[in-house]
C-alpha cells in the first residue's frame, strides 16, 4: 500500500492534471454527443408527425356555424306534430 502511495507522489502533477483535464473533456463530449442523439430523435419523431398530418383527409366542417347569442333549434320528436 505505502508503495502505491510512494509512486503516486512520484508522478508529476502536471501529468496528472492534463489526465483528469482529458478525462473531464471525454465526459463532456459523451455527454454533447448523448444530447444530440436525443435530439435527433425528438425531430425525427416530429417530422413523422408531421408528414402524417400531412398526408391525413381534410376534416371539412358540416353545416352551419351557430352564432354566438343564439340558442341551438330545439329537435322536434318524431310523434309531435303541429
Amino acid at each position: 500500500m505505502h508503495d502505491m502511495l510512494d509512486k503516486v507522489e512520484q508522478v508529476p502533477k502536471d501529468l496528472i492534471l492534463s489526465m483528469t483535464k482529458a478525462r473531464e473533456k471525454e465526459r463532456r463530449l459523451r455527454i454533447r454527443e448523448e444530447k444530440i442523439q436525443v435530439q435527433n430523435i425528438q425531430q425525427e419523431k416530429y417530422r413523422i408527425k408531421a408528414q402524417e398530418r400531412s398526408q391525413a383527409e381534410t376534416k371539412r366542417p358540416t353545416g352551419k356555424k351557430l352564432m354566438p347569442c343564439s340558442l341551438p333549434p330545439l329537435k322536434k320528436k318524431a310523434g309531435e306534430a303541429r
